[in-house]
């Protein structure tokens, strides 16, 4: 068995019901989704400077550094809130019940997993281009570097999807109710 040991060197106080948390490799800031408050907190170092209200029951976010925006996941209200620094620049509307996020430097895309509609929403910029059709129920997404291809777990299918660019090229049968890919 190996223990480590840890040293909690601040405890930072934000709003309620802390969900997703990015880290914006652009301006050096935290985002935290807080799910029961509508808002993603920004911080820095161990400072909240920001309380940035967003759609209803924020859930996921990541970070595009492209534009250098954080995509926020609002899944009460179906769409996806574009923070710059510390102001939403644009809501895009996806479909519904949006979980994770994630972001392809290969392409420039954003990929959003709508729960409730069994589809990827593919954004560019603050625009839907495509909306994906993969297995039941998608929730988590993660962007493969080494091959630039967006593995999307369909928890209710027991499957990944595999998305190249647009296209699902792939698809892998998993254990029971996969959530999360990484």
């Amino acid at each position: 068995h190996c223990i480590a040991r840890a040293t909690v060197v601040h405890t930072v106080r934000w709003q309620t019901g802390p969900e997703g948390v990015y880290h914006n490799g652009g301006n050096g800031h935290v985002y935290v989704a807080n799910r029961a408050s509508d808002t993603v907190s920004v911080i820095d170092g161990t400072t909240v400077v920001a309380t940035v209200p967003v759609g209803v029951n924020p859930e996921c976010v990541a970070y595009d550094t492209g534009h250098g925006y954080v995509f926020v996941t609002n899944q009460g209200s179906n769409s996806v809130s574009v923070i710059d620094a510390t102001t939403v620049v644009a809501t895009v509307s996806v479909q519904s019940h949006p979980r994770d996020v994630a972001y392809n430097p290969g392409n420039g895309y954003v990929y959003v997993a709508n729960f409730g509609s069994n589809t990827v929403s593919v954004i560019a910029g603050t625009t839907v281009v495509a909306n994906v059709s993969v297995g039941t129920s998608p929730e988590g997404v993660v962007y493969n570097s080494g091959n630039g291809h967006v593995y999307v777990a369909n928890r209710a299918s027991d499957t990944v999807s595999v998305i190249d660019g647009t296209t699902v090229v792939a698809t892998v049968p998993v254990g029971v109710n996969p959530e999360c890919v990484a």
